[in-house]
């Protein structure tokens, strides 16, 4: 029992360091982690209609809780190396998750009307893994683009000030 207690502190202390990681100013308020296998088809960038349809939602929530904030973009992979047929268009997990995370944007930015000087798209590749690409549910966990929202940038004496819930006003969120 005093083992399991002690596992337990372990993964409370590691989860409480990635919460904290993951808000921090540079990498953002994650605002949604979409799981690659569900919003891609296998080895590709392009949105299946699942994935055009769950990224709605989350562009709705970013237009109404953050539409003056940036919006950064991670795509992450598993570990596995891209398959012979796949070399030319993305040589390493590095391309693909990047195409991944560019095709986030590319369509908040066409379907959903958003600036695009908003976005920062960023790629990983098998880099910062969640899980273990030691097994196959680890591998899923790890293919993924992650949505944030940045810090808004502490307001000076001469800016003018907007109203509404995102108007930046004294308060860094």
């Amino acid at each position: 029992m005093e083992k399991l207690r002690k596992e337990n502190e372990q993964l409370r202390q590691q989860l409480e360091k990635a919460q904290e990681e993951a808000s921090s100013p540079q990498r953002g308020q994650t605002v949604e982690v979409l799981s690659t296998d569900v919003y891609f088809k296998s080895g590709s960038a392009e949105l299946n209609p699942e994935g055009v349809d769950e990224l709605k939602t989350v562009a709705q929530q970013i237009q109404s809780e953050y539409s003056n904030r940036t919006i950064r973009i991670e795509g992450y992979t598993d570990s596995q190396p891209i398959a012979v047929p796949l070399e030319n268009k993305y040589p390493s997990n590095w391309e693909l998750s990047a195409a991944r995370a560019a095709r986030v944007a590319r369509h908040f930015r066409w379907t959903h009307d958003m600036d695009p000087s908003r976005f920062e798209v960023v790629g990983f590749g098998s880099q910062h893994p969640v899980a273990t690409n030691e097994t196959a549910e680890g591998r899923r966990k790890n293919r993924r683009v992650r949505v944030a929202v940045l810090r808004r940038p502490p307001t000076t004496e001469g800016d003018q000030q907007t109203s509404g819930a995102d108007s930046g006003a004294s308060v860094e969120q």
